[in-house]
């Protein structure tokens, strides 16, 4: 008599690969810490070495016509700041800082632009849309502190880069450097910044244990045996699984690799990855048109 052999368990699932290009919590909150500290209203702490240089630059011949600028620009500041704390939760914190990040940036470029005549009306402008617009950006940086099991400490640290931004303006005291080639600095480093944060910031505040991907919306990427043709990496397509990436979570494709296996074959294997099961082999990605004709071939 045949004695029943016991039965196993399943092997776990193997755990999901890491998207490409992700970051690591730390170094992710430690970039927005220094973006924070470059880019912030705090210039305005610091406009002292500004409002000096341009009067050595002939914008005036004393202080008196410049000494609207820092009051107006405040102004302008603390209603750009209200306006994105409103924002943030309606629009999510990607949205509100690439907004932000995009007017200072005009803020730089009027800046950067101007020369001895113009007036103290337009200069106010421009240096209230710096750190205005830079204000509301840094806001939007504060609910990633979210990604540590401790939020105190991260979020002390993003409050601190607010005098330091302040910093920045005392560039202009070397000889050389004027404030028509320092605002138009801050204007370029600004627009990489903007690409930084319409790449990595979510669409809704990030939560302990996310995957810091880029935000990248695959493109119909025809996957083999549960490998994406776009980014190659199994399972997940560089998309971050809660910053609103449009991808394959390592997650869905873990259940659906699983679970949906017949279905995907019946389906075709040149499914898009937000859309087809894959059968968890190990072929190479194809050539779009190639892997299409394939997947149609074994549907049938």
């Amino acid at each position: 008599m045949a004695m029943a052999l016991p039965l196993l368990p399943p092997p776990p699932p193997p755990p999901p690969s890491r998207p490409a290009l992700s970051l690591s919590p730390t170094f992710y909150y430690a970039t927005l810490c220094v973006i924070g500290g470059t880019t912030c209203g705090g210039f305005l702490a610091g406009c002292g070495p500004l409002l000096n240089a341009l009067i050595d630059e002939g914008y005036a011949d004393d202080f008196g016509p410049l000494a609207v600028i820092p009051i107006g620009a405040a102004n302008i500041m603390t209603v750009a700041t209200c306006l994105a704390g409103i924002a943030l939760p309606l629009v999510g914190p990607r949205v509100t800082s690439c907004t932000g990040m995009a007017v200072a940036i005009g803020g730089n470029v009027i800046l950067a632009s101007s020369t001895e005549s113009s007036s103290s009306l337009i200069l106010l402008l421009a240096f209230g849309m710096v750190i205005g617009g830079g204000n509301a950006s840094w806001l939007a940086f504060f609910p990633s502190s979210s990604l540590f099991q401790e939020p105190a400490m991260p979020t002390s640290f993003m409050a601190a880069m607010w005098p330091i931004a302040g910093l920045m303006y005392i560039f202009l005291a070397i000889e050389g450097v004027t404030v028509n080639g320092l605002t138009a600095t801050f204007g370029i480093y600004e627009c990489v910044v903007l690409v930084y944060l319409a790449l990595y910031l979510p669409d809704r505040p990030h939560k302990f244990g996310d995957v810091l991907a880029p935000n990248i919306r695959c493109p119909p990427c025809f996957r083999l045996r549960g490998v994406c043709g776009v980014c190659g990496v199994r399972g997940v397509c560089g998309a971050s699984s809660h910053g609103g990436g449009g991808g394959c979570s390592g997650s869905q494709s873990a259940k659906r690799g699983v679970g949906g296996q017949n279905q995907g074959q019946n389906q075709g294997q040149g499914q898009g990855c937000g859309n087809g099961g894959g059968d968890g082999g190990d072929r190479l990605p194809l050539i779009d048109p190639l892997v299409r004709g394939v997947g149609e071939g074994e549907g049938e």
